[in-house]
């Protein structure tokens, strides 16, 4: 059996999920291998990302620890812990094309993403965030972006749900009137989800897991950083790098909000 350990928080799940080495699973099942996931994540959403997928044989949740941040030392502490599996060579992984996995739909999502899809294009919006200063909603700007988004007659989804993050509740909620908005929050899986983002013409939202799906996906996006983001979007690795590379446009919530409409529709103009 051949496993690879993921860490982090949802965004980061999602990440290494598009981009990591679970794109080689599908090769390895058919040389006959058995493959596992091996989870270290703060939420309790991510084994959602996983259930069912047939890329994946078994899936070990396991409690978030701090060695998951050292990068360096993680895949040796990974390997240190998980009985009965280990993890893939280098021999391996250049032997075996590697696939970006999808997400692996129930029928009745699959039919919830085709309605979705099957109209005309939709901006995505997640207006929330686990780290609360990176929150739209406790800004006070998410009605107004999804608005903005919605003009001119735009179809806009809106992305979220209630989570545990370390044990703690993040409670998510929106609703419009607003015939052109859908709101997925609270109603769909994570994986749906990130399925919609991933098929988005635009996305915008808050430095948090469906920008990590944008980003990865090549996604336009427009994001809102807290101020304690600067440094990240400057020097950061993983999603902020992908940023910089992707030349993802960011206003920071401490700046003009009184503008941040404008920006909205100026970004979505060409989406129709």
């Amino acid at each position: 059996m051949i496993f690879t350990p993921i860490a982090g928080g949802l965004g980061d799940v999602l990440t290494y999920f598009l981009d990591g080495e679970l794109g080689y699973f599908r090769a390895a099942k058919r040389l006959g291998y058995t493959t596992k996931v091996v989870v270290w994540s703060v939420s309790d959403q991510a084994r959602s990302v996983f259930e069912g997928h047939p890329d994946i044989d078994e899936i070990d949740m396991r409690a978030f620890a701090p060695v998951a941040h050292m990068t360096d030392i993680f895949r040796s502490y990974a390997a240190s812990v998980v009985p009965q599996a280990r993890l893939m060579t280098d021999t391996e992984r250049a032997e075996i094309p590697w696939v970006r996995p999808e997400f692996h739909l129930t029928p009745d999502e699959a039919e919830i993403a085709r309605r979705i899809e099957a109209g005309a294009p939709y901006v995505a919006v997640h207006p929330f965030a686990g780290k609360p200063e990176r929150d739209l909603v406790r800004a006070g700007i998410a009605r107004s972006v999804v608005e903005a988004a919605a003009s001119d007659g735009r179809r806009v989804v809106v992305l979220g749900g209630d989570s545990l993050r370390n044990g703690r509740p993040i409670k998510e909620s929106f609703e419009s009137n607003n015939p052109n908005v859908i709101s997925l929050v609270n109603k769909f899986s994570v994986r749906l989800q990130a399925h919609v983002a991933s098929r988005a013409a635009k996305f915008i939202g808050s430095v948090s897991c469906y920008n990590c799906v944008a980003q990865s996906c090549g996604v336009p996006a427009l994001v809102f950083g807290s101020a304690g983001n600067r440094y990240d979007m400057t020097h950061g690795g993983s999603v902020f790098k992908k940023m910089r590379d992707n030349g993802t446009p960011v206003h920071y919530l401490d700046r003009r909000p009184d503008l941040f409409g404008d920006l909205v529709r100026e970004f979505c103009r060409d989406c129709r």
